[in-house]
């Protein structure tokens, strides 16, 4: 996924010269081409991410660029919230923030690495488009249309060679959902790298259960109408996301549920609160219940 989105960026930085890049002194594997191809248009701001978010927003306004900041997990959110709301967000800069490990992506690293609070953080901020694509085909989408989409956006972004969830090719615009799966029984909605989870999860209920698997390549903002229509049509909803139990995912979809009188009840699939063991991906999800034999047997309880 983080090689796809880098390549696509270069190529739209050829055509458009207002695309700017600044990294917090990390991922030189994967930027070196665009430094090496616009040294001009890159900078390494160094372990400041701070700095990096204000210089982003002044050089955004002041000479009307594109500019993509670059680093890991909650390096470019957390550690720099402020300035992305005072500076980047009030200001409805043209700043788009990469987040690269979404999740707990970096088990192994602990928990200063896993970007799991961060929808219901980066959700909050005023003006603030989110996109949670799932897959390398779906990142290289959510950049073209993140690049013409005006003010800030982030970009929740895992790397560990994620493959496409569907052979055909498919559009997508802000606010739209993906549907992976048709089923009748209940819907299982995801964001991010997750999916692949569901859709196995979906695959093993087959002979039982027909679910629906929908994911979120764009999280905020969401087509609300469009949504609920699909909703409507099911008594249980299932979310399944690699994020706070609070303020992600789950508690989007129950406040659509709740404001709308959909007469569903939310099975919510999602880390504990200050989950903190280390580990690789796979094994903390297994600690977690979000492995697809897991879902599947949560949800087969229902039925």
């Amino acid at each position: 996924m983080r090689t796809t989105f880098m390549n696509r960026l270069i190529e739209i930085a050829r055509e458009d010269e207002r695309i700017c890049l600044i990294v917090g002194d990390l991922g030189f594997s994967v930027v070196e081409p665009f430094a090496n191809e616009f040294p001009d248009r890159f900078l390494n701001a160094g372990v400041a991410e701070q700095s990096m978010i204000s210089i982003a927003t002044g050089w955004s306004i002041a000479e009307k660029k594109v500019v993509f900041v670059y680093s890991l997990a909650n390096f470019p959110t957390l550690r720099c919230l402020e300035q992305i709301r005072n500076d980047c967000c009030n200001h409805k800069a043209d700043v788009k923030i990469i987040s690269l490990g979404s999740g707990i992506t970096y088990g192994q690293s602990g928990y200063s690495h896993f970007a799991v609070e961060d929808l219901a953080v980066m959700g909050a901020m005023p003006n603030m488009t989110i996109f949670t694509p799932a897959d390398p085909y779906e990142a290289s989408r959510c950049l073209d249309l993140g690049v013409k989409f005006p003010g800030p956006v982030y970009f929740r972004l895992a790397k560990n060679g994620e493959l496409r969830l569907k052979e055909e090719r498919y559009s997508f615009d802000i606010g739209d959902f993906i549907e992976y799966k048709s089923g009748k029984d209940i819907c299982i909605i995801g964001v991010g790298t997750i999916l692949s989870e569901c859709l196995q999860a979906a695959n093993l209920l087959a002979n039982d259960v027909a679910a629906e698997v929908i994911g979120l390549p764009v999280f905020k903002p969401l087509n609300e109408t469009k949504l609920i229509d699909l909703l409507r049509k099911f008594s249980f909803i299932a979310t399944v996301e690699e994020h706070s139990s609070y303020g992600g995912l789950a508690s989007v979809i129950g406040e659509i549920i709740s404001r709308n009188g959909l007469n569903a009840k939310l099975l919510k699939f999602a880390l504990p609160e200050g989950f903190d063991k280390i580990g690789p991906q796979i094994d903390l999800r297994r600690l977690c219940g979000l492995t697809s034999e897991q879902i599947a047997s949560k949800i087969r309880e229902l039925f």
